[in-house]
């Protein structure tokens, strides 16, 4: 039985640092023009991913659905292949928590805006699951999507597939987040990192920071090695020394050969997430660095927050502000400044002056704090590190949460 204190914290679980004007997929092609959508934007084989919390039957926890619609033009679903982690759906079902590779229909209904809805359904162990979803359209090759039933809500992305993407197009370095829950007593879990692939997907180089519940000790700098295979869906092995994570597996699906999603299908965790292609891996961003981060206080209660850096690009935090809403309570950090040294491909950011938990005294919340960061070509990945005030709190965002201006 889950405890709706404990699982009730898996809203969100790590960080990116995104340079303007790069978005997460190669195949988001220029805007349709306004009143030109229809269901016929959405034809082909689409990677769809969607996380946040679930809530079945009593049962509550943080939820991760990835994998492939295809959609015929028309209104429908026509086949697919998706992956679910999902505890409290699994408790409802009395089965386990992770479903791998379930075929999946569906339909959907796009206006000229560019706005939708639809189902997705799959089958588990004899009973039908559905799932409704809102989406919005920027061009028939991308679009921002939601969780929108009775049982859950979360977010994430639509993205048009590339085609026949081969083993050797993945050659070179990523950088990753993935976030979701341990599985012990489902305490939020995030890791960061980057690998570099040989040409047949072996990891020959690698790092990886986990955070187990805000708790870094022992889990940072971690060497990484294994796989990252491309296929329908293809699969990756990520191993390290954590203790009690060790091999990790998942499900990779290919948007492009920049942009690779992950899902956990193991069971030893439950995350999901993101990989991007790295041709610059050791330069953290300069210039005005526009970010939003959310995830939980020190007490496991939502939090969120937005504001304004300045980087030299070289190691310092000049200057910055931040604007905070804990548990609907507001404040301000008005002077944020800190630093940043790099080693390879891993870079330590500490940022002062910034809020980062305490909604019953929000000055007591503002102090120095740690992340791990992994540069990529659109920006870098973060995690906080530091065991300290706030260590519930590690940041989370998409590709364009954290940017230069």
């Amino acid at each position: 039985m889950f405890l709706r204190s404990k699982i009730a914290l898996m809203l969100v679980a790590l960080g990116l640092i995104g340079i303007a004007g790069c978005g997460s997929s190669s195949n988001q092609a220029g805007a349709t023009p306004s009143g030109a959508f229809s269901n016929n934007s959405l034809n082909g084989t689409y990677i769809f991913s969607v996380s946040g919390q679930d809530s079945s039957n009593g049962f509550e926890s943080y939820f991760a659905i990835l994998g492939t619609l295809t959609a015929n033009g028309s209104g429908s679903f026509t086949g697919g292949t998706i992956d679910i982690d999902d505890p409290a759906l699994g408790a409802a079902l009395n089965t386990g928590y992770a479903f791998n590779r379930l075929p999946t229909s569906g339909n959907y209904n796009i206006t000229a805006d560019g706005r939708g809805t639809g189902t997705i359904s799959v089958t588990i162990n004899g009973t039908q699951v559905q799932f409704g979803v809102d989406f919005v359209l920027t061009s028939n090759s991308h679009g921002l999507i939601s969780r929108f039933d009775a049982n859950g809500s979360g977010s994430g992305t639509i993205d048009l597939q590339a085609s026949n993407v081969t083993q050797s197009a993945l050659q070179g370095s990523y950088a990753f987040g993935l976030q979701g829950t341990d599985s012990t007593v489902l305490n939020s879990l995030a890791t960061v990192g980057s690998f570099s692939l040989d040409g047949n997907g072996n990891v020959i180089s690698g790092l990886q920071d986990f955070a187990d519940n805000g708790d870094s000790r022992g889990l940072k700098a971690l060497l990484v090695h294994g796989s990252v295979l491309a296929g329908s869906p293809g699969s990756a092995q990520l191993t390290t020394n954590a203790t009690g994570l060790g091999t990790l597996h998942f499900d990779v699906f290919v948007i492009d050969p920049t942009h690779l999603k992950f899902i956990e299908t193991d069971s030893t965790a439950y995350l999901a997430g993101d990989a991007f292609v790295s041709t610059d891996h050791t330069s953290f961003p300069s210039g005005p660095l526009v970010f939003t981060l959310a995830g939980e206080d020190t007490i496991q209660g939502p939090f969120a927050a937005g504001g304004l850096l300045t980087s030299d690009g070289s190691s310092q935090i000049t200057g910055g502000l931040e604007d905070v809403n804990d548990e609907g309570f507001v404040a301000e950090a008005p002077s944020v400044h800190g630093g940043f040294s790099s080693s390879g491909t891993r870079t330590v950011l500490t940022l002062n002056g910034i809020y980062n938990g305490n909604f019953a005294n929000l000055t007591a919340g503002v102090g120095n704090y740690t992340f791990a960061a992994y540069p990529y070509s659109g920006g870098v990945m973060l995690l906080e590190i530091d065991n300290g005030a706030g260590n519930s709190t590690v940041w989370r965002y998409s590709d364009r949460r954290f940017e230069p201006i």
